[in-house]
């Protein structure tokens, strides 16, 4: 959260492609300056498929994703 006064609400979900979205994280509030890090899971994904993350307030979170390809 890159505000230094409010809190944040973050959704993430990830849909495989032409399936229905899944909720990975919901709702969760992130405070003022706080960074929250979700490393312990690991996703597979195809291609075609996505993520989204969305806040409820525009412009006040910043999301890093990191990948590798397997071939």
């Amino acid at each position: 959260n890159i505000s230094t006064t409010d809190s944040v609400v973050l959704n993430l979900t990830a849909t495989p492609q032409g399936g229905a979205a899944r909720s990975l994280i919901k709702n969760l509030t992130i405070p003022a300056t706080e960074t929250f890090t979700f490393d312990t899971e690991k996703l597979v994904l195809s291609t075609g498929d996505t993520l989204t993350a969305t806040a409820d307030v525009d412009g006040r979170l910043e999301v890093t994703v990191s990948s590798f390809r397997v071939s």
